[in-house]
């Protein structure tokens, strides 16, 4: 069986003080326009099949702007086109797994994260946008919440904020887990704990990132 390709966004809106819609990924920062910016946004923090993303945009937008004015803005070509612009761009990657879990941890192996930051401001413009779309107050008032973590994630969250690195995380697992191991000192056992141990780590950061704790900054190249 094929590995499926799945997609999310990398980095992070960052707020220039001007009416720009301005990403920073890695030590780069970039300007989106148009059907960009639907794509991008609506692919933060999510894991995408490629062939769903269409309908995720479509959904956004509807959302966003309601039936009417989503109708107008929705068009196949200038998906196309955007898509096809992130990916080169470096704000869309796509990582290969039998399933989006799998995806999932292989992308995360070779990321570098930091803990997302909605400044207060960027709150309340979601909040009166939502309101002037006529969603309700109930409904606007979700640009103010945010899923509470527990101690554990909250260790972890503060771990990402000292190094973002993966790679380094992931090393220093492996190397706890090899000292700690009460198993027979047999060495396909040992590699067999310190990688369950890894994908336990990389599990418990990918909650952090569905709940929107986490922005992946950049990703490289698994070795």
């Amino acid at each position: 069986m094929d590995n499926m390709k799945w997609y999310t966004a990398i980095g992070s809106k960052k707020n220039n003080g001007r009416r720009e819609f301005c990403v920073r990924a890695g030590k780069e920062e970039k300007v989106l326009t148009g059907m960009e910016i639907y794509i991008w946004t609506a692919l933060l923090w999510a894991f995408c099949e490629e062939e769903a993303i269409y309908g995720r945009v479509e959904k956004f937008l509807r959302i966003t702007f309601g039936e009417e004015e989503a109708e107008q803005r929705i068009c196949r070509e200038e998906y196309a086109f955007g898509f096809r612009r992130l990916c080169i761009r470096g704000l869309i990657v796509c990582c290969e797994g039998e399933n989006a879990e799998e995806a999932m941890m292989c992308l995360m192996r070779t990321a570098v994260l930091e803990p997302s930051r909605i400044s207060m401001q960027e709150r309340w413009e979601a909040f009166w946008e939502s309101l002037k779309c006529g969603r309700g107050l109930r409904f606007s008032l979700r640009a103010f919440q945010r899923k509470p973590l527990e101690e554990k994630e909250l260790e972890l969250l503060e771990k990402i904020r000292q190094s973002g690195d993966m790679a380094y995380h992931l090393e220093t697992v492996r190397s706890q887990a090899g000292r700690t191991c009460f198993l027979p000192a047999d060495n396909a056992v040992i590699e067999e704990f310190q990688e369950t141990m890894q994908k336990e780590f990389l599990a418990d950061v990918i909650t952090l990132y569905g709940k929107k704790f986490l922005n992946i900054y950049s990703v490289g190249k698994e070795v």
